[in-house]
């Protein structure tokens, strides 16, 4: 069983975005995501424990659609009503905007050592590796996702 990237994550891919103070998402990567809501992959993935059916296969449980962190940041702008900047940069950039910023709890983002390794993320996400859309979570369900 392989569970897409949570939904509820999305402050990992958006640069540890802060809708309470932040107007700036900064990057080293962009590309689309099928995220996927927790609580439907939870109940996803129960239905296909109990009922079965898919016994011995590797199963793919995603969003029904995909969509770039741009576009996220796009949507931030609309839903706070004030102009969010996406920016694109270099790993080394990213680092030293996120130890400038400073430490966004739970992540140790001001911590080059963390940062550096997050940033390997987004070679993922530009090489199209979290854009698969299975629709099998939404037929388990029989419903249309949370978004």
């Amino acid at each position: 069983l392989r569970e897409g990237l949570y939904s509820e994550s999305y402050s990992l891919y958006t640069g540890f975005f802060d809708h309470t103070k932040d107007n700036e998402v900064c990057v080293p990567g962009d590309g689309p995501v099928a995220w996927v809501c927790i609580d439907d992959l939870g109940e996803g993935t129960a239905k296909l424990m109990i009922n079965g059916g898919h016994e011995q296969e590797t199963v793919l449980l995603t969003g029904s659609t995909s969509i770039s962190i741009s576009s996220v940041t796009d949507i931030f702008a609309k839903i706070l009503h004030r102009p969010i900047n996406f920016r694109l940069v270099s790993v080394d950039e990213y680092i030293e905007f996120h130890k400038r910023r400073g430490t966004a709890l739970p992540y140790p983002t001001g911590e080059e050592d963390f940062l550096r390794k997050w940033a390997t993320s987004f070679k993922a996400l530009e090489k199209g590796e979290s854009a698969v859309v299975d629709l099998l979570l939404q037929q388990v369900l029989g419903r249309d996702l949370v978004p």
